[in-house]
């Protein structure tokens, strides 16, 4: 009797087998593993580091507003309204099955889900939202709001390690360092957008991919499919992730096949082995395919409550942002846009990046030359495409990363037969992302993270918000009616006030309205005239900056119906005081509040500077200035101050507003008359620069004279 044989696991045969990586010099296992879990760890630390130092971003302004109406839709069973219908006639047929369904499905355990609706025509994907909710249903905080995110951007190291056997393990341990400290995907695994889920999965399914094509197993095919799956239920640009593997796949078979060595496996032959695979196992393929469906329907139709989101709005969605891609929207850059974002921020990544794709093709590594052909396809793709934003050059900043780590384990192994050769690039690799992740992604991330000279600050908003809503709670709490006090936010652009705000009795306006008094205004410097001329009560005003290009003034109400202002006359002139020296003390500060420490502090024998939108300026915009000390005024008479100053400034003679100049505007001339008798007086000139140009002159006309810039002998400081 003959032995029985054991049944072995059925296994496609791998394409062209990946040159070895271990051995030849390569660090131990033990220790490669140990430093892989040393990059996760790091990554992780980075991405939940002061998680809340950042202030919320427009989008995590918008996504706020969504996850605060779902949560509401939980807790008290408010539905919102259903999202436009934006469905093309050759389509319509379709909207009343969509809406049958949702009657059939109205089930009492998911009416919370009523509280979000997948809207094609904005915001794209339900996944962020139905994942969020989680933890905000346990807190409401910007920790909270951020926290799966970080979640998600500290687990992706962790997919790079089932791909060891076909990158190489030192490569995936490289690569999970760079990808720890990109500047980029660091920046946007800390922000409550929707791109580093995108990314995300985009690696899990190649990663899910390379397992199956390994193993054969059942279990990677239905991780690949799940993860495909959740690809298209975050965003609509998943259709340019899938346009640029097809692309890469039909390279990846073109190269090969014209350029096939005698022992390499053609490219025919793994397809029919795949078919082959597929024939054998239908079971483990439509299981798949389910769970694809089921992944796509649950999340876009909100739970079973929104059947038109996991049908019609489905091709809705694509046809809505094919429009919105070619035409830009607002957000049109030029075809080398994301060139310059590698360049500035990823400069290793694109170093090593294009130095990894020739040694894909060198090297004949079918995973790297598809990855290769992958980056080399998306980033043609998305730079052809009008619309750009610096979140999106994470998609081919991933397979950039991964070359990236290829290309060093390439580098590491032409040289493994020196020792000192080894040592001497680990260190300098080690070196350079150090200096890199220090001198760019660490001061982008916790340092200038508001700073708009940053491509990647972008509609971010910026730390002089939380003055303004510091401002607001203290007069709220302390002279108000806490908060049940009325805000009225009198501006289109707002996003994420309405986060900060949203235990106040709020109302946004998009509009200056005809009757906008209340406690608290929030209004824009673009509409201030407008504003101020509809008020019927007096109001302290205060300028704050909510991100580039919008600029908010803050009313609180001084006094029910309008008080007139009261004449102070300044007092007499003082004797001259002891230990003058020649001009006013000059203070710079960063932002437009005059707050913090000084950055530049010197004496200025006059106050007059012009400097044009891109011509260097003391300080990058927003900055503010307080110059400070003694006038002399030089005789008795009638003296005309004025400033002519972009953006706000003001005089101050011994505390008396005597010139207010003040809002955000363009070079602006504004003078006062006032008496004076011969002598010396305090005097304080507040200004701002809130972006742009930079323009301040501070001016007097003497009795008797013509207007120029107060002379430098009548200016002074004590030291």
């Amino acid at each position: 009797m003959g032995k029985k044989k054991k049944k072995r696991r059925e296994k496609i045969p791998a394409e062209t087998p990946a040159p070895p990586s271990a051995g030849g010099g390569l660090p131990g296992k033990k220790i490669l593993v140990a430093c892989f879990l040393a990059a996760v760890a790091l990554g992780t630390f980075l991405r939940f580091y002061d998680l809340e130092r950042k202030p919320l971003h427009h989008d995590e302004g918008v996504n706020a507003f969504f996850l605060l109406n779902l949560k509401r839709g939980f807790q008290e069973g408010t539905p919102v309204s259903q999202p436009q219908d934006i469905t093309p006639d050759w389509l319509a047929w379709a909207t009343p099955i969509a809406d049958s369904l949702d009657e059939i499905t109205d089930w009492s355990w998911n009416h919370g889900f009523h509280g979000w609706k997948y809207d094609p025509s904005n915001y794209h994907g339900p996944f962020l939202f139905l994942l969020h909710i989680i933890p905000l249903a346990i807190e409401e905080s910007d920790f909270t709001i951020r926290v799966m995110i970080a979640i998600f951007g500290s687990l992706l190291p962790l997919l790079l390690w089932p791909l060891r056997k076909k990158m190489g393990r030192l490569a995936v341990v490289a690569a999970a360092f760079i990808l720890a400290i990109s500047t980029i995907n660091l920046y946007f695994a800390r922000t409550n957008i929707h791109e580093t889920y995108l990314v995300f999965f985009t690696l899990g399914t190649v990663a899910a991919a390379v397992r199956w094509r390994e193993t054969g197993r059942k279990g990677y095919l239905l991780w690949t499919l799940a993860c495909l799956g959740f690809i298209i239920t975050i965003k609509e640009t998943y259709i340019i992730t899938f346009a640029a593997w097809v692309l890469a796949l039909a390279a990846l078979w073109a190269w090969f096949e014209v350029t096939r060595r005698p022992k390499e496996v053609p490219p025919r032959r793994i397809k029919d082995e795949v078919v082959s695979w597929i024939k054998a196992n239908r079971g483990a393929c439509w299981l798949g395919l389910g769970l694809f469906v089921f992944i796509v329907v649950i999340f876009y139709s909100s739970v079973f409550t929104n059947w038109r989101g996991a049908t019609v709005d489905q091709i809705n969605t694509l046809l809505k942002w094919i429009r919105t891609g070619t035409e830009g929207e607002g957000h049109e850059k030029e075809f080398l846009y994301y060139y310059g974002l590698l360049r500035t921020f990823e400069l290793p990544v694109l170093l090593m990046g294009a130095a990894g794709i020739l040694s894909a093709f060198q090297r004949r590594n079918p995973l790297m030359v598809f990855t290769a052909f992958w980056t080399l396809f998306i980033f043609l793709i998305y730079s052809s495409v009008p619309y750009k934003t610096p979140w999106l050059a994470l998609n081919f900043i991933l397979p950039l990363i991964l070359l990236s780590g290829y290309f060093l384990e390439s580098l590491y192994l032409r040289i493994a037969h020196s020792v000192g050769l080894r040592i001497s690039l680990i260190g300098l690799t080690a070196l350079a992302l150090a200096s890199w992740g220090y001198n760019t992604s660490w001061l982008v991330n916790f340092v200038e993270y508001d700073h708009d000279r940053h491509q990647i600050v972008y509609a971010q908003t910026v730390r002089d918000t939380m003055d303004l809503l510091e401002r607001l709670e203290d007069y709220a709490h302390n002279q108000a009616q806490g908060y049940d006090t009325l805000i009225n936010i009198i501006a289109d652009e707002y996003w994420p006030l309405n986060w900060y705000l949203r235990d106040y009795r709020t109302a946004f306006w998009g509009r200056v309205i005809p009757e906008p008094d209340a406690p608290i205004i929030i209004g824009r410097t673009t509409t201030e005239h407008r504003l101020d001329a509809n008020l019927r009560d007096t109001y302290a005003k205060e300028y704050y900056r909510l991100r580039g290009g919008v600029d908010l003034v803050l009313y609180t109400r001084t006094a029910r119906g309008r008080v007139a202002e009261v004449e102070t006359e300044i007092g007499d002139p003082r004797e001259r005081p002891e230990n003058l020296r020649p001009g006013l003390m000059a203070n710079y500060y960063e932002g437009a509040r005059w707050s913090g420490r000084p950055r530049i502090t010197r004496a200025e024998e006059t106050v007059e500077f012009e400097f044009h939108g891109p011509d260097p300026k003391p300080l990058d915009p927003p900055f503010s200035i307080t110059w400070e000390g003694w006038i002399e005024i030089p005789e008795s008479g009638i003296y005309v101050f004025a400033t002519a100053s972009d953006d706000g400034s003001w005089i101050y003679i011994d505390e008396h507003l005597v010139v207010d100049n003040g809002g955000v505007h363009a070079v602006r001339h504004v003078a006062e008359t006032v008496e004076l008798e011969a002598g010396f007086y305090p005097i304080r000139v507040p200004y701002f620069c809130a972006g742009g140009g930079a323009i301040m002159r501070l001016l007097w006309t003497r009795p008797g004279g013509s207007e120029e810039v107060i002379p430098a002998r009548f200016l002074h400081h004590q030291p």
